[in-house]
């Protein structure tokens, strides 16, 4: 059930918040990006495990890519903002 995973979202959302404060738009891109990068990586490594299921290298990717664009665009609509 995807709501059991909103609680954990939330108490990263919220110590990611406190302890960015002073971070830069850029330096917080950048840590969200290592995250879903890292997280993307170990998802694929615990599938290799699940039975019927295989982890690629083509998700990694996918998942890297999206957010990289979404990096990106929230970037530009910061400087836009300026």
């Amino acid at each position: 059930r995807e709501e059991l995973h909103d609680g954990p979202r939330l108490v990263v959302v919220r110590a990611l918040r406190a302890h960015t404060a002073h971070l830069t738009l850029q330096s917080i891109l950048q840590i969200a990006f290592l995250i879903v990068l890292l997280y993307a990586i170990s998802d694929e490594f615990h599938q290799t495990m699940v039975f019927g299921r295989e982890g690629t290298f083509r998700d990694v990717s996918i998942d890297t890519i999206g957010s990289a664009l979404v990096c990106l665009w929230l970037s530009q609509k910061e400087n836009k903002g300026r």
